[in-house]
């Protein structure tokens, strides 16, 4: 059955329990104990630069069975040491006796990975912790092809010195679970830089809770084009026009230019004196048989005229001009 592995961000971000789970549920489906063994390591090294050391003995049944069950291999005896704490004295050298043969073979074939245990174990000298803020580690590492792969450890301790730092980083360029395309990805450490900042806040969507708006947006690169021509086809709009129509040109010089006893009309305020003033008598509807209401528009709207043809700047007919020349 092909399980699939841990990752750098199981290892590295996920919370104790969650990660617990994770480990112990990869060791069921595949009973891969090299690969369990590693991961555990690499959760040493972030306990080791965790603030609190929030991750000591994760998974302590689960490794006391793996060494105490498991036949041995290379890679449960290159990392025994650092699993010392984990077993009972009897245990322990039982344990020394099945790995290696005697103490002395233990103590000259280990003596890399238990200088890497005293600085697991190492407190930090710097005095840099201050409330209120998060630190973490942004590290490099190069990986068997060249190329160079970022990774960050959070909530860490920013009071452990630079060269303390960098040599708990190195214990994981002895791992061979982290991959990509087969190539190993942390091969030797580059550099690191830790800093310590403000979290104000955050926020994440999960999977399950996330709205179908949510979809549509992260899927709108991709569907731009179609996206656009059912915004046009739901909602056109039409082309615009410097040119305006004349009751739009007449509404604006309505607007300007109101008629005498317009303005005190559509005020808020009324004038009294427009109030008091009768209005003044017509009778042209005498002469050409309209009523007072009909003669009344006629001459609003030929005032109306005169002031639109004005502010157009329209020059008045011929009849106008033969009328100058025959005075």
């Amino acid at each position: 059955m092909d399980v699939k592995k841990l990752g750098t961000r199981q290892l590295f971000l996920m919370k104790r329990e969650s990660l617990e789970k994770k480990i112990v549920t990869y060791y069921e489906q595949s009973g891969d104990a090299d690969s369990v063994i590693e991961y555990l390591v690499a959760v040493m090294v972030r306990n080791a630069l965790n603030l609190t050391g929030a991750f000591s003995f994760l998974c302590k049944d689960l490794l006391r069975d793996l060494f105490l069950t498991v036949e041995p291999t290379d890679t449960l005896r290159l990392f025994l040491p650092f699993f010392k704490e984990y077993f009972e004295s009897k245990e322990w050298d039982g344990l020394i006796k099945q790995y290696f043969g005697s103490p002395s073979e233990y103590f000259s074939q280990t003596e890399m990975i238990r200088s890497f245990k005293n600085a697991f174990e190492k407190e930090g000298g710097l005095d840099l912790y201050r409330e209120g803020l998060v630190y973490d580690i942004r590290s490099r590492f190069e990986d068997a092809a060249g190329k160079r792969h970022l990774l960050t450890i959070r909530d860490v301790d920013p009071n452990k010195e630079e060269t303390l730092v960098a040599e708990i980083l190195e214990v994981l360029t002895l791992l061979s679970i982290f991959e990509v395309d087969g190539v190993r990805k942390f091969v030797a450490l580059v550099d690191y830089k830790g800093g310590g900042h403000v979290e104000t806040t955050s926020y994440k969507v999960g999977k399950a809770k996330q709205t179908e708006e949510d979809t549509v947006v992260e899927e709108a690169p991709t569907n731009t084009k179609t996206k656009k021509q059912s915004v046009v086809a739901a909602a056109p709009s039409p082309k615009k026009s410097n040119k305006l129509s004349y009751e739009e040109a007449a509404a604006i010089v309505e607007a300007e230019y109101p008629l005498p006893g317009e303005e005190a009309l559509t005020s808020e305020s009324p004038s009294h004196d427009a109030v008091d003033l009768p209005p003044k008598p017509t009778s042209s509807y005498v002469r050409f048989d309209k009523t007072p209401e009909q003669v009344e528009e006629e001459h609003r709207q030929k005032n109306l005229k005169r002031r639109l043809d004005k502010q157009q700047g329209k020059k008045k007919d011929s009849r106008t001009k033969r009328n100058r020349k025959r005075k």
